[in-house]
């Protein structure tokens, strides 16, 4: 059996039609790479959860750029800054990461007509055991 017949029995005996093969070196590059991002957004949700009207932090990554969003339903002037000033903690505890945050007010609409959230690579919401 050649490498492409091996693969190919490899990928339909298991059944999964998104399994992606990779050398290993990449395969660990991608999960240190991960863990740190991981890191990163769970210590800005430890940061705002104290913060009773954010509702959720979502992020995606793309290289070693973070767009971030803090979900709230509706939001006052004080609360802003304080998220601001939260925003920019973690920029100075990861000065190695590029951050672009955003603020998104929900104004009582469900979070899902206004975002794909399953397209974040993170998704931290208030009430859900406060994990990812």
């Amino acid at each position: 059996m050649n490498d492409t017949a091996t693969v190919t029995y490899l990928l339909e005996s298991l059944k999964h039609e998104g399994l992606v093969l990779l050398p290993i070196e990449r395969y660990q590059e991608l999960v240190q790479h991960s863990d740190r991002a991981l890191s990163e957004v769970q210590a800005f949700w430890e940061r705002l959860a104290t913060i009773p009207a954010v509702e959720a932090v979502m992020a995606r990554r793309t290289g070693d750029r973070y767009a971030v969003w803090t979900v709230v339903d509706r939001i006052d002037d004080q609360t802003r800054e304080t998220i601001y000033w939260q925003e920019w903690a973690l920029m100075e505890q990861y000065p190695e990461s590029d951050f672009d945050f955003h603020l998104l007010e929900r104004r009582g609409r469900p979070l899902e007509t206004l975002v794909t959230v399953t397209a974040m690579d993170f998704f931290i919401r208030r009430g859900a055991n406060d994990a990812f």
